[in-house]
């Protein structure tokens, strides 16, 4: 059994900040002794990060793209958790499940 979480944190700093202070990522070392922060046992993280719109594009012959709508940045940083034990939600920016999510587990 699983829970998700969707988390919508200010930049990449902040969730990482958040991951930390509730438990969910720690600093290590990998087998080439540089510094990582994983997920502890039983957690799962999918970083999205920002996600953009859809842009309008034209299509031509040759080759080439016309851009007629540039994508647009949607505030925050996105990351998807998944997690079969316990965690201390307190810290961490949940929103609710996106009607629409850009990638799901499965």
């Amino acid at each position: 059994m699983y829970t998700d979480y969707w988390i919508k944190a200010a930049d990449e700093d902040d969730w990482l900040a958040e991951a930390k202070a509730s438990g969910i990522v720690i600093d290590t070392t990998n087998i080439d002794n540089l510094p990582v922060t994983v997920p502890v046992a039983g957690v799962n993280i999918d970083v999205i990060g920002t996600i953009y719109t859809l842009g309008e594009y034209t299509y031509n012959p040759d080759g080439s793209i016309n851009v007629i709508v540039a994508p647009v940045a949607i505030p925050g940083y996105h990351v998807n958790i998944r997690t079969s034990i316990p965690i201390n939600t307190s810290e961490l920016s949940i929103i609710d499940k996106p009607n629409y999510p850009y990638r799901v587990w499965f």
